[in-house]
């Protein structure tokens, strides 16, 4: 039923939804749809390429002016289609009443073209599709998930604004908004969406409602914020997502210091506390209230490391190191640079940029560092266990649940706890682990591949292909999207889905021998040995040497 821009993952408006509909009335009259295809490709391709049968050709007794509505919601160029819906309703009652086709404004209807266009245009235009629109899915994101249920209150803090060029502002703000996330999910009865899902946003268009959906947030805090000299201007704005309507405001004017940036930090999260009726208990105000740091330097240098940590790549993680242990330097006590590089190290290592010796000898003298400033800490204490997990030691689970009945909703634990049970194979306790941490993070493509993986781990391939669908939503270049999908589609006997994801994870990366050696195997399977030919002879060309191929 999709239209062929929302196959093509282009800019979609209401006509897409008047196509669909032309789907629905064709289907209401024929009792067949107007495209047909064997599997999700040839239907997809059939969207985009053929011309339906026409409906005299079906049923004699529809008037040509039926099918010529028809032929005008299906056109498939939008421009070619009704302007409204309206304008349906209206031809549709000239045409009950007797009185013709209606004289609605709509375009002239196009020449029907029956011709189909071969392999070669077939190919061209599947080529052409998001990795998304294997399974039918709209594209991105509307919504990744379901609106928060009513009585749940859920906060986005959006990117911050930046206003002037005076140095580096813009990973200060980075910085300090960053800060104002962690603070904010030191209140135990507040869900904060996670720093990846919200800077999406960063410079947006959309309107606040649709974040609001598309987040799955009941509130929306945006801002703005201007370093000049020793001076710090930060303007924030709460807002009710559904309803757009601006529930309180405050502009903070002060001496650019480490002390006030935190109390700024400290007074926002109170007010949002109370202006959603959240009751902040005696330890939430004592941890919302503590100062990370004094020092302005290791402030800066925390955040640093913490943005070349989040990009999470070989080269930013090992740049991160030194910043993180120049933040140390300044100020020994600075929990979260401790947390920090305990947790760049044990990334390291699951990369295998370091073995696990160089990860518990260069790391856990840090999370020890953590847990002895503050032993209820649970991201420290998440972390702690994992180097636990690492290192053998039997305490590694009761760690994890004391972290997780500390921070219930900090996405970080929740992320630390699944990998633990996936390492365990305990995938049917991992799966709601990492669907509470999407809840708060539903923009996370390393999350959802994280979910498709396990479901594939139970044999449930159509929900894995939905995970790994969702990445696609989210960022249809993604490899991992296509490994996943291609992997659920093999397990799950759908083979000519598996061929295609199968050469889509080739185009990612060429060099690899075993994709178009796999490729050609499924090929085989579905007796075309002509493309299987063509695969084997690319994989021996890549591999020339290796025993697959």
């Amino acid at each position: 039923y999709m239209s062929p821009e929302q196959l093509q993952g282009l800019a979609i408006d209401h006509r897409t939804d008047i196509f669909s509909l032309g789907i629905v009335l064709y289907e209401m009259a024929t009792g067949r749809r107007p495209f047909q295809g064997k599997g999700a490709v040839d239907l997809a391709a059939g969207i985009m390429r053929d011309t339906p049968p026409s409906l005299g050709d079906l049923r004699e007794d529809l008037p040509p002016a039926f099918e010529v509505i028809i032929q005008t919601c299906l056109a498939k160029d939008p421009d070619q289609r009704y302007r409204s819906v309206q304008d349906i309703g209206t031809d549709l009652e000239a045409l009950r009443s007797g009185a013709g086709s209606g004289n609605a404004d709509r375009p002239a209807l196009p020449r029907r073209n029956r011709t189909r266009f071969g392999v070669v245009a077939a190919v061209v235009a599947l080529a052409a599709l998001g990795a998304w629109w294997l399974l039918g899915d709209p594209g991105p994101p509307e919504p990744v998930i379901k609106a928060e249920p009513a009585g749940q209150q859920k906060i986005a803090v959006l990117p911050f604004a930046v206003l002037g060029l005076e140095g580096n502002t813009n990973a200060f703000a980075d910085g300090v908004h960053d800060d104002l996330l962690t603070t904010l999910t030191e209140i135990s009865g507040l869900k904060v969406i996670s720093r990846t899902s919200v800077m999406r946003y960063r410079d947006t268009t959309l309107g606040m409602p649709q974040i609001g959906r598309e987040l799955g947030a009941s509130h929306l805090l945006e801002g703005s914020i201007q370093q000049s000299g020793g001076k710090v201007r930060i303007n924030v704005q709460l807002i009710e997502a559904a309803t757009d309507e601006h529930l309180w405001a405050r502009k903070f004017d002060r001496e650019l210091t480490v002390a006030n940036l935190f109390d700024i930090q400290s007074e926002i999260a109170r007010t949002i506390a109370g202006a959603l009726s959240v009751t902040l208990s005696t330890r939430d105000r004592e941890r919302i209230r503590r100062n990370p740091t004094d020092d302005l330097e290791a402030f800066y240098a925390y955040n640093r490391g913490r943005q070349l940590f989040i990009r999470s790549t070989f080269e930013t993680l090992r740049a991160a190191v030194p910043e993180f242990e120049r933040a140390l330097e300044i100020d020994p006590d600075y929990l979260l640079a401790n947390i920090a590089l305990a947790r760049t190290h044990a990334m390291l290592a699951s990369t295998g940029a370091s073995t696990r010796d160089e990860m518990l000898q260069e790391g856990r003298p840090w999370i020890d560092r953590a847990i002895a400033i503050e032993p209820d800490d649970p991201y420290a204490l998440a972390v702690l266990a994992d180097y636990q997990r690492v290192a053998g030691e039997d305490d590694a689970q009761a760690t994890f649940d004391r972290a997780l009945a500390l921070g219930p909703n900090i996405v970080e634990v929740l992320d630390i706890y699944a990998g633990y049970l996936r390492t365990r194979d305990r995938y049917s306790e991992a799966i709601p682990i990492i669907e509470h941490a999407l809840d708060l993070d539903p923009l996370s493509t390393a999350l959802h591949h994280d979910l498709g993986r396990s479901l594939i781990a139970l044999g449930r391939f159509d929900e894995a292909m939905d995970a790994f669908q969702r990445i696609s939503q989210i960022d249809p270049d993604n490899p991992y999207a296509a490994h996943g999908s291609g992997l659920a589609s093999i397990l799950g006997g759908r083979l000519r889905e598996a061929a295609y994801w199968s050469d889509r994870t080739s185009e990612y990366d060429p060099a690899d021998y075993e994709n178009p050696a796999t490729s050609a195997i499924i090929y085989i399977s579905l007796g075309d040995f002509e493309t299987a030919t063509a695969r084997v002879e690319e994989a021996l060309s890549t591999g020339p040497d290796e025993p697959y191929p």
